[in-house]
């Protein structure tokens, strides 16, 4: 069943339906587990960065979604052996297979960068980009599934099933808001994965705030102005949109902090039209609302 749900998101690929391809990915995966649906929130994320910048009129890299698509091409075929053969893909042999790519990819991407480091001309400089930008791509989702085999075998019985609520915020606003709003949301009883608190020495970031998401319910996102200028906890609010995909509720939580929709409709217009809560009105006004919609009654004055 799994198989042929794959082979009906190849077909949607080969007649340009990408994002209907996703969706149905999107499934598959979180019927096979974390390992799998940590990786799509990567591909997927490209793919909703790509759409933004489409809608924004931002410049688009060559051949962006010809790499995106290939992406999620290989991403299935990953899904498919790992079906088919359940004992090729759980055993070391894969780890081992891993190890190989990343090992001839870093190979390939130093003797680009020598490349372009004595390139002659402007043209040989843009090819050797375009190389060393693709091979940057395909050694991040290798290395996020070897990640995903040690971190999420290790870690599985330490991590709750599912999390309340992942909080997604820029390190600037770590401690004069972040810090905070977490305390209080833990206070109030909820499971909140949040990387100031969830991470420890010798963590796989990528990993393991991709495990962040997978597991939880929904995401709180801090918008600010420094969160909008980052490109890290831009990827994390995409790869919300990507879960927020085929859901019937409402998923992503937005908390304004120190930040005029005016500037949020210019950097993002895909979260300037959800409903938001501006962190100036107060901290227990924040918590009681999004204490409202992660578990309706449940709010204690503190």
């Amino acid at each position: 069943m799994l198989v042929e749900e794959l082979e009906l998101a190849q077909t949607l690929i080969s007649q340009g339906d990408l994002e209907e391809s996703l969706k149905i990915v999107r499934s598959v995966t979180q019927k096979m587990g974390s390992v799998n649906y940590s990786q799509f929130v990567l591909i997927s994320g490209r793919f909703y960065t790509f759409e933004e910048k489409l809608q924004k009129g931002l410049p688009i890299e060559q051949g962006e979604l010809n790499s995106i698509r290939e992406s999620v091409i290989r991403f299935i075929a990953q899904l498919k052996t790992k079906i088919n053969y359940p004992e090729y893909s759980s055993s070391s042999i894969r780890k081992s297979h891993l190890e190989s790519h990343i090992g001839r990819l870093t190979s390939q991407l130093k003797s680009w960068e020598e490349k372009r480091f004595i390139a002659e001309n402007p043209d040989e400089e843009e090819r050797c980009r375009i190389a060393i930008k693709q091979i940057q791509i395909y050694l991040k989702e290798y290395e996020s599934e070897l990640a995903g085999y040690s971190v999420l075998s290790s870690k599985a019985e330490d991590l709750p099933k599912e999390y309340d609520a992942f909080v997604s915020f820029a390190n600037e606003d770590k401690e004069s808001f972040a810090n905070p709003l977490v305390s209080a949301l833990k206070r109030q009883g909820f499971t909140i994965w949040y990387s100031g608190h969830e991470l420890t020495l010798g963590d796989s970031i990528m990993e393991s705030v991709n495990t962040g998401l997978s597991k939880s319910r929904y995401g709180i996102v801090i918008l600010s102005q420094s969160y909008l200028g980052k490109e890290w906890p831009i990827s994390e609010l995409h790869a919300l949109f990507a879960k927020q995909t085929n859901s019937a509720k409402k998923i992503i939580l937005p908390i304004w902090h120190k930040i005029s929709y005016k500037l949020i409709l210019e950097k993002s217009p895909l979260i300037a039209d959800k409903f938001a809560i501006d962190s100036q009105k107060g901290l227990d006004k924040v918590i009681k609302a999004i204490s409202q919609i992660l578990r309706p009654g449940s709010f204690v004055q503190r």
